[in-house]
């Protein structure tokens, strides 16, 4: 099961982390290419054991953050568009994905 949040900066709506919803692929895809490219848009996933979020940073540039409260601290990759979207499909393929290797670790 994968919930969704997000926050679009342009329209000021969104769903709380908090109450993220279950989204099938297609309207997860869907609420990221209406997101507006404004600083403060974001779109986040929760699967089984993790959270991974998008945030817009620049023209066709997101900061993909994986946190991990354990470690205290997140992976990190600036991703273009296409690659977030390879990675929002791998996590709904695979529920119990893997962090990418090309993730970087960042503490808080």
């Amino acid at each position: 099961m994968i919930r969704t949040f997000y926050y679009d900066s342009s329209s000021d709506e969104g769903i709380e982390s908090s109450e993220a919803r279950e989204m099938t692929l297609e309207n997860a895809l869907e609420t990221f290419y209406n997101l507006s490219e404004e600083k403060g848009s974001f779109i986040g996933f929760k699967t089984n054991d993790k959270i991974i979020q998008f945030d817009w940073n620049d023209d066709n540039l997101w900061m993909a953050d994986i946190p991990d409260p354990q470690k205290r601290g997140s992976f990190q990759k600036e991703c273009d568009y296409d690659q977030c979207v390879e990675i929002i499909k791998s996590a709904f393929d695979k529920p119990n994905w893997q962090i990418p290797n090309d993730f970087v670790f960042m503490s808080w």
